[in-house]
């Protein structure tokens, strides 16, 4: 999983896409934006965490029953097959 940046720049870019998808939500529907705020900090920070988990788990919808066999009794480990993949010479 990729890790949050501490880069000022970089979250400063994110904070602004984010507004203009609320500005959007904003102009389509303000109630559904009011709604919004009555989420905290933790609640959307958990979403943020399971849709991550989420779009991981499109690797896995595309294997093969076999493969998954092995892949959850650990004859297969995904994380040394993505090691070697990013050691490999494109």
């Amino acid at each position: 999983m990729k890790t949050a940046t501490t880069d000022p720049v970089c979250n400063m870019q994110t904070a602004n896409a984010i507004k203009d998808y609320l500005r959007g939500i904003r102009r389509a529907n303000p109630k559904a934006l009011e709604s919004l705020t009555n989420l905290s900090d933790i609640e959307w920070q958990g979403m943020a965490l399971n849709e991550l988990t989420h779009r991981m788990t499109h690797l896995v919808r595309a294997m093969q029953d076999s493969e998954l066999m092995l892949v959850s009794v650990g004859q297969v480990r995904i994380a040394n097959l993505i090691k070697e993949v990013n050691e490999e010479t494109p």
